[in-house]
């Protein structure tokens, strides 16, 4: 049981790389995205097959914007907000976003 992040290579076991606080859980995601980009392109170098899962936290915290995204749509609301954040992701991971550095 963690109350972080955890990251794992085959056959060893599991290690908490970062804690989730209150403070940072609604970046989680960022941080997730972040993290995952560094990994892939750093195996992109490398002749060996890999695996990666990647799982987002957003869809289980909806009220939780980044901080990017806190109070920027007209209707005030920390919902709608968290709304935007997950579909501005969702987009730069598949690279439809002009923003993303990846493609």
């Amino acid at each position: 049981m963690t109350n972080g992040t955890v990251e794992a290579k085959a056959r060893k076991p599991a290690r908490e790389v970062a804690k989730v606080t209150n403070d940072s859980i609604a970046e989680i995601d960022v941080m997730t995205t972040k993290a995952s980009l560094e990994y892939l392109e750093k195996f992109a170098k490398e002749d060996t097959p890999f695996l990666m899962s990647i799982n987002f936290a957003k869809n289980h915290q909806p009220n939780l914007p980044a901080d990017g995204y806190k109070m920027k749509l007209p209707a005030k609301s920390k919902y709608a907000d968290c709304f935007v954040d997950a579909g501005r992701r969702h987009r730069q991971d598949r690279g439809d976003d002009p923003g993303t550095r990846h493609r």
